[in-house]
């Protein structure tokens, strides 16, 4: 590793002897390499720096007493002083090292012949890349995590802490001392390493800490940087080093990070986000194409980089090339954006993408400035000079979109506002009520816009914690992405979390939306429901009775459609939820997990299978003579729904009662409807137990029945809704209740017939018109759950009529009652 190499830290100071002093102490605790020497330099301090310095015995030290004094003539001045010949470490006197850090970056810097110089990462400043903020007891505990070499290749290393291999500087030669900075000499320099053909390295497990901001004055910072700016542009032909890659292009791409990619960066600059691109995707191919020859000299060092001006339109690649064109930053410098992105449509692949960064003209700090008067251009910024397209949200996806382009995803980059700010903007949109918060708040967008070809139909798709209501979510992705739409899953605290981004992609064209049980149907961005803002249908599909979720319904958007299981549900809503402007009726399905091969009924090991939780709840035993009366009719008749019943006993008791106290009095006893799912759940598995038939159980809560200790109960627990449909696979008979089930049917019914298994089943109307009884399926009548037993009996005894009925169902059952055909007959 070297460790034994003279190392030689190089430290500046201007008035800053209590960081010095503690920077001097981590270099002597962390210092881990054997030969180790500290310069330090006092830049004309006036603090008692010099008196401190003369004390210390294991420093070298000068001080400069002519004044302020320009950093790349005072590191010539320490290496001339002091012959310094080895390997020499800069560093502020800002920073403190941790362990390992000089360590492991003169490893890396040893690592390959061709690297030339190294740099830390930094943590204590959210301003810097690398590690987030921490206190330096803590990245002292960071720094011990992992001793394996981490190496990235970078074009700019931060001027806070620098290690140069000593070979190279006798390459590259002195520091230009027309530079003042520490930043511009030591970037200056640093591309001089590059032109020699060396490679520059971020360590980013060698980590250092920032104390405090630097102390230079800024009267005296403001003139050197005036000087240090008019001398790169001499030199370099650039108003700025730009060493700094834009992340928030990166995290545009979509691709896996071993993915063999070809990517084209339009205005690569000096080629930062390239190599960080090279760096997260090892198996890219990346190419530059920049107007600045110097700077492209600079990028042609970490990729393949061509002069020109694309608004020639004179690429030297192939037709469908790349799989990104990136611009980051460009398009509002071209006098006709729209045409450069037309053009570029070509040398992208079938499936390939622009990703765009564009500054925001309608930002609150222009509009504030505009409204008072001004329009102020400057060197760089929202309104830079150089500036010749100005671009707000809607005028960015028309251009786009006229371009033939698809906009996938748009992302808004924002700065902390201050609150006088966040006041002002309502203030904008209490005047404009067209325009939304992010319109202002948005400093910059960054888009990805893929080639349209057939317009491809978008649909989004919020997802839910609850395992049913999440399975049943997978089987839509699935089923939409099957018939060719694009599908973007979300969850409903990554939209709170983030409802700006999440208008963005409600705006790309997306056709609708579809949320569980009202899990996103009130969601609101500056207190208006999301999907009216956007004029997006989201279609709720509610698993469950809508008599369970009357608040929400009865707060229903203007765009909401509530889609329903079950036709009695539907009736009801069109009869009490007048809020939801459509109700549609949406049967579940199923899904085929087989691959293709089942069982025969006979080789199955699972006599009778049931899937579904057992609950006693509280609440049933706070019931009251009216609910009881209820529940003895609903088990007497129970063809009749909880809704029919009701309404009869008001008939009887309130002959004039209006349909607002019928609706109040069937929420108010919706507890019922549970109770019965649960009783006659319990009541067949009892018929067949107590009859000596086997049943196997998956779901929660049986342990809480009276028959527990049953040996013919099998219970194994609370299983997911995909180890229920393997356990399908290997049962001769699948059980179901389902009374809540009229005119509608369960899935569990659709889940057993695609698995091969005989699915036994109380009947409805909807499942007595798509299967036909007692040939795809057996089925039993709540009335007379004595006769169950014998029913399965005589299943289990004649194993061919069994078969027989199990393949009719399975077949129907796949050609239309999976997920794929409820969805594609839907979308018909």
């Amino acid at each position: 590793m070297n460790r034994g190499r003279l190392v030689t830290v190089i430290i500046v100071v201007h008035n800053e002897k209590p960081e010095l002093e503690i920077c001097l102490d981590s270099i002597r605790r962390f210092g881990d390499v054997d030969n180790l020497q500290v310069v330090i330099i006092d830049n004309a301090s006036i603090d008692g720096t010099a008196e401190w310095l003369s004390l210390q015995r294991d420093i070298a030290y000068a001080t400069i007493e002519e004044g302020l004094t320009g950093y790349a003539k005072v590191i010539n001045t320490a290496i001339d002083l002091f012959s310094i010949k080895g390997d020499f470490l800069l560093m502020f006197p800002q920073f403190v090292i941790t362990p390992g850090c000089i360590s492991r970056m003169l490893q890396g810097l040893y690592s390959k012949a061709e690297i030339g110089a190294v740099g830390p990462a930094f943590c204590g400043d959210k301003s810097f890349d690398g590690h987030s903020a921490v206190d330096y007891q803590t990245a002292v505990l960071l720094a011990g995590e992992n001793n394996e070499l981490v190496m990235k290749q970078v074009v700019g290393l931060a001027e806070y802490a620098v290690l140069i291999r000593g070979d190279v500087v006798n390459k590259v030669g002195r520091f230009d001392e027309q530079f003042l900075l520490a930043e511009s000499v030591i970037q200056d320099y640093l591309f001089r390493v590059m032109t020699k053909k060396f490679t520059l390295i971020n360590i980013p497990n060698a980590i250092a800490y920032c104390m405090l901001p630097d102390k230079i004055s800024e009267k005296y910072k403001g003139l050197m940087a005036e000087k240090d700016r008019n001398n790169i542009k001499d030199k370099w032909g650039m108003n700025y080093f730009n060493t700094t890659y834009n992340p928030n292009l990166i995290q545009m791409m979509t691709h896996n990070t071993d993915s063999e990619l070809t990517i084209l960066e339009v205005g690569c600059d000096c080629g930062a986000t390239l190599v960080e691109i090279k760096n997260r995707y090892p198996n890219a191919g990346i190419y530059g194409y920049e107007i600045n020859p110097r700077a492209a000299k600079i990028a042609s060092f970490v990729a393949k980089v061509e002069v020109g001006n694309l608004e020639e339109q004179a690429f030297p690649y192939e037709k469908s090339m790349f799989d990104y064109i990136i611009f980051g930053d460009v398009l509002e410098h071209l006098k006709d954006p729209a045409s450069v992105i037309k053009y570029c449509s070509d040398y992208l692949k079938d499936d390939g993408c622009i990703i765009a960064s564009i500054p925001n003209l309608m930002h609150v700090s222009v509009i504030r400035d505009l409204v008072a008067g001004n329009f102020t251009y400057s060197d760089t910024g929202l309104l830079d000079k150089t500036h010749i397209h100005m671009f707000t949200y809607n005028e960015i996806i028309r251009m786009f979109e006229a371009c033939n382009y698809n906009i996938d995803e748009i992302v808004s980059d924002c700065l902390d506002l201050k609150r006088e700010d966040k006041l002002y903007i309502q203030r904008l949109i209490d005047l404009e009520p067209n325009a939304e918060f992010f319109m202002f708040e948005t400093f910059q967008y960054v888009i990805r816009a893929s080639k349209r070809r057939d317009k491809q139909k978008k649909i989004v798709i919020i997802e839910d914690e609850n395992d049913i209501l999440n399975y049943t979510a997978r089987q839509l992705v699935k089923a939409y992405k099957g018939i060719g739409y694009k599908v973007y899953e979300m969850f409903v605290a990554q939209i709170i979390e983030n409802p700006d981004n999440f208008m963005h992609i409600l705006r790309t064209g997306v056709e609708k939306a579809i949320i569980f049980n009202n899990r996103g149907w009130l969601l609101k961005i500056n207190g208006k429901n999301i999907w009216d803002v956007c004029e997006v249908p989201c279609i709720n599909y509610m698993l469950d009775h809508p008599f369970y979720y009357f608040d929400t319904l009865d707060k229903a958007p203007q765009y909401g459609i509530a889609a329903y299981v079950d036709r009695n549900h539907v009736d009801y809503a069109e009869r009490f939820n007048k809020k939801v402007q459509k109700n549609i009726f949406l049967p579940l399905a199923g899904e085929d997990v087989s691959n293709g091969f089942c069982k025969k009924i006979a080789d199955r090991n699972t006599k009778v299978l049931f899937t579904g939780s057992y609950k006693y709840r509280e609440e049933f035993d706070q019931f009251g003579v009216w609910q009881k009366v209820l529940i003895e009719e609903l088990i007497k008749h129970p063809y009749k729904t909880l809704e029919w019943a009701i309404e009869e006993k008001i008939a009887l008791e309130q002959p004039a009662a209006d349909d607002m106290y019928i609706k109040h009095v069937i929420e108010e006893n919706r507890m019922v409807d549970i109770y019965l799912k649960f009783y006659f759940r319990k009541e067949v598995v009892a018929r067949l137990i107590y009859a000596g038939i086997d049943v196997e159980i998956c779901g929660e809560g049986w342990e809480n029945s009276e028959y527990y200790d049953n040996p013919h109960l099998i219970c194994h627990g609370v299983m997911t809704q995909d180890e229920c449909l393997k356990k399908m696979l290997d049962s001769k008979i699948v059980l179901n209740t389902m009374p809540w089930f009229k005119d509608g049917i369960h899935d569990r019914v659709i889940n057993a017939m695609l698995a091969g298994a005989l699915c036994v089943t109380d009947d409805s109307k909807y499942l007595s018109e798509e299967f036909e009884r007692n040939k795809d399926y057996i089925s039993y009548n709540l009335q007379h759950m004595e006769e169950v037993p014998e029913i399965i009996n005589r299943i289990l005894e004649n194993p061919d009529a069994a078969q027989k009925i199990a393949d009719a169902a399975r077949k129907k059952a796949g050609e239309k009652h999976t997920w794929y055909a409820r969805i594609r007959d839907m979308e018909k």
